[in-house]
Parts: C-alpha cells; structure tokens; sequence
C-alpha cells in the first residue's frame, strides 16, 4: 500500500518550545491574531489576556501559550513589565497569519481526511497500521487519533480499533448535511434559553466588517471560511437546549477540514460574508425571529446548485460557498 509522509519537522522557532507545539495552539494563535486587529491593537500596543480569551472564548492559560508561540514568530513581543505587546502593524500581520508553523499532527489529520474523503483507506484503522501508512511516529499518530476522537471524526472500536464516522463527502452527503442544518441551525436560534456571548458575537461582527471592507485583491477566502465557521459554532453553543446544541457542534465538526471539491469562489464568499452580518445585526438587536429568517434563507442559497436526495430534495439554490 502506497505511503503517504507527514512532515518529520516543526518549521521555526516553535521548536524550542519547553511543550511540544500542538496544532490546537496554531490554530488558537491565529485567531488571537485577527482578535488583537478586530480590537484595534496595534504596533507596540498591549495584548490584554483578558480580552483576548472573551474574545476567542477561551480560557486565559491557552492564550499565554497562543501569545508565547506568536512571540517566537516575531508576531509579539515580551514586554518586560509582564504580558506581550503587539509588535508590528495590523495591515502586515493580517498577512502573517497564515505563515504560522504547521504541525506534524494538523499534516497527519488532513492526510488522514484526504484519503478517508477519497476513500483510499478503510473506516476499521489501527494506531500500527495508520504509523506504517503515513510513517509518522506513535506519539504523533496517538495525538492525531485524539484529535480526530475529540471532533467527532471517529470512534473507539473493539481490539484496540478506531473506527472513522461518515463524513460530509459527495454530492448526497452533501445535500442530507444543508437538510439537515436548514431545519436545526434556526430553530437552535429560536430556543428559550437561547443566550449568546456579546463579547464572541462582537469579534466575529469585527472579522466580518473587515472582510466585508476588504477589496477584492486584499480578501482572504481562508479568513472568510474560519469566521464562517466560527459564527455556525456560536450559535450551537448559544442554544438553550443541550440536545441541539450536542447535535449541531457534532455535525459542524464532522464536516469541518472536508473540501468541497471545488474553486473559491470570491464572489459568492464575499456575499456571504454580508448575509452573516446582516445575521449577526439581527441577533445583537435581539430579533431572533428575523434572524432565523435570514439564516434559514442564507442555508438555502449556500445549497443552491447542489444535487437533490432522491425523495428528500432542497430546493435548488446556488452553489455553496461553505460546505
């Protein structure tokens, strides 16, 4: 069977780290990032932990960590009375972003998605089968696995098996997962105890006015794709009800890192963007109804174009720009 490699190095500084890099801190580092920009932190400015973890809903201890990997890329700096400081321009670390490290890990857990999506390998794996296949070492493939456990991507199995869940692949996958969130997502938004962090809400309103500033050429479709995905997150978390809420974060996790096989397509995310913050107002002003309105409506035009389920059909609507 043909070997797929994960990367055997961490690339930059993060290497020295006293704790090993995990792309868990990758990811939370770039989000502190666009936080720290959305807040108006600039060069030179403090970086309040505080503030960041509201915004990043997160405890203060994994953003010291997020704030210590961006120090060792030149992102931030020590400040020498306690804390870190901001240590460039919002305009150029927009574009440093992206160039964070990449972990051995986050190149185990795409592989492994890449060859599940294309159905290369078996649902049934073993910790030794999967190390032989992407020659990666225990450690790393025990990290993946836990990973991929925590969202919701497999399963334990008997004798020591791990056993991967269905995916959000192919045209009827698709088509059964935008059925299935045009009827959950706005009625998670209209339950009772619906109740949404003002301090989250407010960062993703933040991202989405920059993207929705943006030009053209200075539009980031990666950023536009992670505020998408975190604005679906808050709303399952906000639900009153726990049964909704278990249910919608599961299935936004087994469709999340899924490709949908296609282009970006700048315009329609650029559209997209706008639907999610004219959402986004709706909820601040506390019209949930309207918002579930505009979020039903926002769900079927992201459905239209795809293939209809034989019996079970979405009316068509255009071509997604979010799977």
């Amino acid at each position: 069977m043909r070997k797929k490699t994960a990367t055997t190095a961490i690339e930059g500084a993060a290497t020295n780290s006293a704790k090993p890099l995990r792309q868990r801190h990758v990811e939370l580092a770039q989000r502190v990032v666009e936080a720290a920009i959305n807040a108006g932190i600039g060069s030179g400015d403090r970086m309040p932990e505080q503030l960041l973890a509201q915004q990043c809903n997160v405890s203060r201890t994994p953003i010291r960590r997020a704030l210590q990997l961006l120090a060792e890329q030149g992102i931030a700096t020590v400040d020498p009375d306690g804390g870190y400081r901001m240590s460039d321009n919002a305009g150029t670390l927009a574009n440093q972003i992206d160039n964070l490290p990449h972990t051995e890990e986050e190149q185990l857990f795409n592989a492994i998605l890449d060859d599940l999506a294309a159905r290369r390998i078996p649902t049934s794996q073993t910790l030794a089968t999967l190390q032989r296949r992407y020659d990666a070492s225990r450690l790393t493939v025990q990290n993946t696995l836990q990973r991929l456990l925590e969202e919701q991507f497999v399963e334990r199995a008997a004798g020591q098996r791990w056993l991967f869940k269905p995916m959000v692949v192919g045209s009827e996958a698709t088509a059964q997962s935008f059925e299935f969130r045009i009827l959950m997502e706005p009625a998670a938004l209209l339950t009772p105890g619906f109740k949404v962090d003002p301090l989250a809400l407010a960062g993703i309103r933040l991202s989405l006015e920059n993207l929705a500033h943006a030009d053209e050429k200075k539009f980031d479709a990666a950023v536009a794709e992670r505020v998408d995905f975190e604005f679906h997150l808050l709303i399952a978390r906000s639900c009153g009800n726990p049964f909704f809420q278990d249910t919608l974060l599961n299935h936004h996790q087994r469709r999340r890192n899924v490709s949908s096989g296609g282009g970006t397509n700048i315009y329609k995310l650029r559209q997209s963007v706008r639907e999610l913050l004219n959402i986004v107002e709706q909820i601040e002003r506390q019209q949930f109804e309207l918002a579930a309105d505009l979020l039903r409506a926002h769900l079927r035009l992201l459905s239209f174009g795809r293939p209809r389920v034989v019996g079970r059909s979405i009316p068509p609507m255009p071509e997604a720009a979010f799977v």
